[in-house]
């Protein structure tokens, strides 16, 4: 890890694998690092043959065969796309979207009547330049910074890598507490095949 880089993870204990439930501690341990930082790693939540089965049924649907083309989904940037999954296979399979050890934890934020609003991947080809920095939703006050400062989270993205995560293959940056306007500052976020990272969307990150 390089000078200036912090790494806001949790990984599950051996019992919370065992018992498959997520102890409250957990749960408020991870809760604390969200609200801090604006995003958060949780490790060995999936297990890798399931990440693996996601990426054999994600890669039936691309094409290949054209440079610098994916062939489906809407390009984003340069050489990057945004591919619509369809709830099919694995990824119709209640592991990825009712997964007993994040639902808990998503709805502490968001209640227990939160929306899985849809379900897509971010694929870049080789090549790709570094992402413009952004979030992915807008404040909901513009013009209030104070209101913004003190809304909790209202929408999150939750990443699930397919792919192994190094400085090889780009991993995401982001900028802890931009959420709340604090000052901006590079954190990179790197693992292995399996953690899932998810991100308050009012947060700066590429």
């Amino acid at each position: 890890m390089r000078r200036g880089e912090i790494e806001v993870c949790i990984a599950l204990s051996d019992e919370e694998l065992e018992t498959q439930q997520i102890k409250p501690c957990t749960i408020e341990r991870a809760k604390a690092l969200f609200l801090e930082h604006g995003f958060l790693k949780v490790e060995n939540v999936f297990p890798k043959e399931f990440i693996q089965s996601l990426a054999r049924e994600y890669l039936k649907g691309l094409d290949f065969t054209k440079e610098g083309d994916l062939g489906v989904g809407a390009q984003v940037s340069h050489m990057r796309y945004i591919v619509p999954i369809e709830l099919k296979g694995p990824f119709n399979d209640p592991c990825l979207y009712a997964n007993v050890f994040l639902t808990p934890l998503l709805q502490s934020f968001l209640g227990p009547k939160m929306v899985l609003s849809s379900l897509g991947s971010v694929t870049s080809l080789p090549g790709a330049m570094d992402q413009h920095i952004h979030a992915d939703y807008l404040p909901l006050f513009d013009d209030d910074v104070a209101s913004n400062c003190a809304v909790p989270p209202f929408a999150i993205t939750m990443g699930v890598p397919l792919i192994d995560i190094d400085v090889i293959n780009g991993p995401t940056k982001a900028w802890s507490g931009s959420h709340r306007l604090y000052e901006l500052w590079g954190v990179a976020i790197f693992g292995i095949i399996g953690p899932f990272m998810r991100e308050d969307p009012t947060i700066r990150m590429r």
